[in-house]
């Protein structure tokens, strides 16, 4: 269920720019958004239970760096990407990335 709510949340936003007029392919897609973070601090809530795996604060950040770093970088570089080839390669998308590369940095 997590993982549905994540694609549903993934194309609202994907998506959210490209929508013109009243035609909303994913009605009440916010809702979804809302549905994931409940699921994600239960899951988190579990994981890190202090009843069941006793960890040190320094081995916790340890945990969380190596699962959520490598992500936060994967996704900066897809947004670089993005923006890249938005602004230079995408005439009809030139609109909504209408900033200089100082404004950008």
């Amino acid at each position: 269920m997590r993982g549905i709510a994540a694609i549903c949340v993934a194309f609202l936003h994907f998506y959210e720019p490209f929508q013109f007029g009243p035609q909303n392919w994913i009605p009440r897609g916010y809702l979804a958004v809302d549905f994931f973070f409940c699921l994600s601090g239960y899951v988190m809530a579990f994981a890190y239970d202090p009843s069941r795996v006793e960890l040190s604060p320094t081995e916790l950040i340890k945990r969380r760096l190596i699962r959520l770093h490598p992500l936060v970088v994967i996704g900066s570089l897809l947004g670089f990407v993005v923006a890249v080839l938005g602004r230079f390669y995408a005439p009809v998308a030139a609109a909504l990335f209408n900033f200089s590369v100082t404004e950008f940095f």
